[in-house]
């Protein structure tokens, strides 16, 4: 009867070192798959802050050759200045707005990528304590 209880005993004991070991091996896994999704957001972050500049540039510049073309329609130098006021207070709000959209951008994306880092991990309990067990 001693050395079956002993048996129960170390067959208790061995369960419970599966079950921490496999809630430790997930643990693991959540940990790297993090450290490998980071790296990825945050390179899909910077390629969205890209295509978004780049779409800016191209706005920008598309309102560059429509002022050109007005002022090389101008026939005084009056008229020419107020086409350039007109062009530099549109730049100023362009550039403006854009810099915000891109702040507001990048705070979103820092948050979310800072929740998706911070997630709650797999509860990992303290281990069971084995039990000693008299022979």
């Amino acid at each position: 009867m001693n050395t079956e209880y002993s048996s129960e005993a170390a067959e208790t004991v061995l369960a419970s070192g599966k079950a921490n070991a496999e809630r430790m091996a997930d643990f693991s896994k959540s940990m790297m798959a993090k450290a490998v999704e980071l790296p990825q957001r945050i390179f899909e972050s910077n390629l969205e802050t890209s295509a978004e500049l780049f779409s800016f540039m191209s706005r920008r510049m598309q309102a560059q050759a429509e002022f050109l073309a007005r002022l090389a329609h101008c026939q005084a130098a009056e008229e020419a200045m107020g086409v350039q006021r007109e062009f530099a207070a549109h730049m100023t709000e362009d550039y403006s707005a854009e810099v915000s959209h891109l702040a507001e951008m990048t705070a979103e994306k820092a948050q979310e990528n800072f929740r998706t880092l911070t997630e709650q991990e797999p509860n990992l309990e303290e281990p069971p304590k084995a039990e000693t067990v008299a022979a």
